[in-house]
């Protein structure tokens, strides 16, 4: 995989991976830069609904998501511009 900046790392067989890509046009590029906070909010408070809080997640911000101090995942947008 792929972080911000040079920041590589492989991830063990098994683990969940996603992504996606959309067209964004004209006036909804506005919403690009907010995209990253969004989706790593929703991961964060989608997770704890399905787990009734019983874990303790922490989202160091603006897009890593921690477990017991521990990363266990992040969001990277990033834009193409024709």
């Amino acid at each position: 995989g792929r972080g911000r900046g040079n920041n590589k790392w492989e991830s063990p067989k098994g683990c969940l991976l996603y992504s996606f890509i959309t067209d964004l046009r004209d006036s909804k590029v506005t919403y690009l830069a907010t995209m990253q906070y969004i989706i790593s909010i929703a991961i964060v408070d989608t997770i704890l609904s399905l787990t009734n809080n019983r874990i303790q997640l922490q989202l160091k911000w603006p897009n890593d998501i921690y477990y017991n101090n521990l990363k266990i995942g992040g969001v990277l947008c990033e834009s193409i511009y024709d």
